[in-house]
């Protein structure tokens, strides 16, 4: 089952049933054959491709380990699988900074504006306490939700 709660993604590194470190099996196990994948040339519609590509929802593998999980709303929000059926499911492909903000306000999660990755046109926010070993952010475009994203620093 796919859904998001943004304590888990940020915290632990959740996606619904996905989580940071699975390898490539227990993906498959959990939530199925990827729709498309991606990374180079030599990988690019292969189960060894770095990038398996779930509709907005990409994970990308380092040793053989999830190591980035990234929902890309700027993508149309194309996921296929039982995620949409949440309709109480945050954030939403329409959240601006300012309801994300408020979000994060009212359920004290933590947060702070990532300056490596914040320029004129984009916003980035690390959120939730930033453990050692996992980062997550939200990104914007002005104020377009683009990418919620989770990744294991090894």
């Amino acid at each position: 089952m796919w859904s998001i709660e943004l304590e888990k993604f940020s915290e632990f590194g959740e996606l619904g049933d996905l989580c940071l470190k699975m390898n490539r099996n227990e993906v498959v196990n959990t939530v199925g054959e990827p729709t498309d994948w991606g990374g180079d040339k030599h990988h690019k519609h292969s189960s060894s491709a770095p990038i398996w590509k779930y509709g907005s929802v990409q994970i990308w593998f380092d040793d053989d380990q999830v190591s980035f999980i990234g929902i890309y709303y700027s993508y149309g929000f194309d996921l296929p699988f039982s995620y949409n059926k949440y309709s109480n499911r945050f954030p939403k492909e329409d959240t601006s900074l300012a309801d994300l903000v408020r979000y994060l306000h009212a359920n004290s999660i933590e947060y702070q504006i990532d300056p490596e990755l914040t320029f004129p046109n984009q916003i980035a926010l690390l959120i939730g306490r930033q453990q050692s070993s996992i980062t997550c952010q939200a990104l914007f475009d002005s104020d377009t939700f683009r990418l919620a994203s989770t990744h294991w620093l090894k």
